[in-house]
C-alpha cells in the first residue's frame, strides 16, 4: 500500500503537467505582449526626390533608408511587458529634417489598429499623417506631425 502511494505521489511530482505550467506561462506571455507594425511611407508628389529615414529604438536599429514615393519600410515586435516600448524615426527631406515617436505604447493603444496591430505613417510635403487601418485609403489618414 504505502509503495503504491509512493508510486502515485512520484508520477504526479514528475508528471508532464509541470511542463505545461511552462507553456501556459508562456502562452500568457505572448497574451500579454502584443505585435505590432509598423509601416512608414513615402506619399510625396514628387518620385524625383526620396526621404531619407532612420527608425530605431532602445534595443533596435531599423537602419538608414531612401524612401522614393510609394516605397516603404516596415518591421513588427512584440511591445514589452511594462509598455515602454518606444520607436522613433528621424527624417530628412530637401531642406527640412525632423524626429517624433511613431510609436510609443499609450499612443500605440489609442491610435494603432485592433488585430493587427497597425501604425502606418505617410510622409508628405505638408507634414505626417497617421492610420491605424491595415489597407489605409487616402480618406484614413490624418495629419499628426509638421515638418
Amino acid at each position: 500500500m504505502l509503495s503504491s502511494l509512493l508510486l502515485l505521489l512520484s508520477l504526479i511530482c514528475f508528471s508532464p503537467t509541470q511542463e505545461l505550467q511552462v507553456a501556459s506561462a508562456t502562452s500568457l506571455k505572448d497574451f500579454y505582449t502584443k505585435k505590432v507594425h509598423v509601416h512608414v511611407a513615402n506619399g510625396l508628389s514628387n518620385n524625383k526626390t526620396f526621404v531619407r529615414v532612420h527608425c530605431q529604438s532602445k534595443d533596435d536599429d531599423i537602419g538608414y533608408h531612401d524612401l522614393y514615393i510609394k516605397q516603404e519600410i516596415q518591421w513588427s515586435f512584440k511591445m514589452n511587458w511594462i509598455d515602454t516600448t518606444l520607436f522613433f524615426c528621424h527624417f530628412w527631406w530637401n531642406n527640412f529634417d525632423t524626429s517624433f515617436d511613431v510609436f510609443n505604447a499609450s499612443f500605440g493603444q489609442a491610435n494603432c489598429g485592433q488585430d493587427p496591430n497597425i501604425c502606418y505613417w505617410l510622409v508628405k510635403e505638408d507634414g505626417f499623417y497617421f492610420s491605424g487601418k491595415e489597407h489605409p485609403t487616402p480618406n484614413d489618414f490624418s495629419l499628426v506631425n509638421n515638418w
